[in-house]
This record gives C-alpha cells, structure tokens and sequence, in this order.
C-alpha cells in the first residue's frame, strides 16, 4: 500500500492471509463429512502458502535491505515464489468440479496434477539458474484467467456471489504480473492488494454463513 516499503507491505500481506485463514478454520465443522471439504481445504492450504511465501520475502527484505547479488535473479526467484503461492488460489474452484460422490476424493489428484501443470514453466526456469525473466506464454496467462473466471462463474447464482467476486479480485492482483494486460500497465498493484481482497472476502463468506445454514441433506450429502 502507499507509504509501505516492500519488507512491511509483505508482512501485511501475510498478515491479510493469515488473518483469512483464520476466519475459514470455523467452516471444517460445517463442511466435515461433505463433498465441499476439499475445496475448503485447497482454499485454507493457498491461504497460508500465500502467508508463509510473503513472510519469507518481506523477511529477506527487511534482513539484507537491497539484497547481494545479480538484481535480476533476485527479482526473479521473488516472481517464482509468489506465482507458485498465487496459483493455488486456482484450485479450490477447480476442487468444486469435482465435489461429487464417488469420484470426489480421486478428483483431488486431478486439482494437484493441474497445479503441477501451471507451476511447471516457473519450475523449468528455477531449475535451470540462469537468472532469465520468468514469463508465461499468452495462452498460458489466458488459461489463468480463465480459471479465475470458472470459478466467479460457478457461484453467482448463489448466495456466496460476493464473497466469490471478493476473491476472484483477489486472484486477479496475485497473479496480476502473469495476466495478458500485465504489460500495458505502468504501475502494478502490489500482491497486499490482492491479499487484502481475499481478506475481505473470507469476511463476507464468514457474514453470509453466520446468516445462512448450508443445505444439507440427512447424510450429510451436499445439496
């Protein structure tokens, strides 16, 4: 945020994140039992890997100041970090796909295998050390969009919509630098605006469950 260095705007960041994974804990008794707790789990799992990756580069900031070394690999192994961290954020939506039973808990290694796959480009320029910029190919960052939209898509019609809006504005900042218009800006948002998005939205989604019972029937089968 303005007036933030980058040490203390990671650390708000990871604060925004931990704060919302704290607020989504009280939803495993609800969720227990149902197709939806692999989704809940992929969402409070990307929340804290989001959490620990900010820590750790807001740490390493505030430590070294302007950090040793060629910048450029600095800046990228940042880039690598923060984009392996940002799309998990993918996945909860993609876990809800398959939230049906019996092929719900086999679908999670489908969710992961996915992960894997968008993470691949950043795996195959960290393991060769060369200090190259990390970019995505333009199908690629269509593909992220995409995902983001997949999910606001599925819940619009429900009465977690804004709360799924929130996150997907959310998603966008995260993963802002690997999106098709990321060039054509001048002044990128910071990810504590996407941290903070996501905050607001686990306050929404909290709000909205506190006044609504989900729909479930005796089995404990979603609805």
């Amino acid at each position: 945020m303005h007036g933030l260095n980058p040490a203390g705007s990671g650390w708000l960041a990871a604060g925004f994140c931990l704060a919302s994974a704290i607020l989504l804990v009280p939803a495993y008794r609800t969720l227990r039992g149902t197709t939806l707790i692999a989704a809940w789990a992929w969402l409070v799992g990307a929340a804290l890997a989001t959490a620990v990756a900010e820590a750790y580069l807001a740490a390493v900031s505030a430590s070294h100041g302007t950090l040793a070394g060629n910048p450029a690999t600095v800046d990228n192994g940042t880039a690598l970090i923060r984009f392996a961290a940002a799309t998990l954020w993918l996945c909860p939506s993609v876990a809800l796909l398959g939230a049906k039973r019996p092929q719900h808990r086999a679908w999670q290694w489908i969710v992961l295998s996915l992960w894997a796959i968008l993470i691949w480009p950043a795996v195959q320029v960290g393991l060769r050390m060369r200090g190259e910029a990390f970019e995505l190919h333009v199908v690629q960052s269509w593909f992220l969009l995409a995902l983001v939209g997949i999910g606001v898509g599925n819940h619009l019609a429900t009465r977690f919509a804004w709360p799924h809006l929130a996150l997907a504005v959310g998603e966008v900042l995260l993963l802002w630098p690997w999106l098709p218009f990321a060039r054509s800006i001048n002044s990128p948002p910071g990810p504590v605006w996407g941290a903070g998005a996501i905050f607001l939205a686990a306050l929404l989604a909290t709000r909205v469950a506190r006044r609504t019972a989900p729909a479930t029937a005796p089995s404990g089968r979603v609805l």
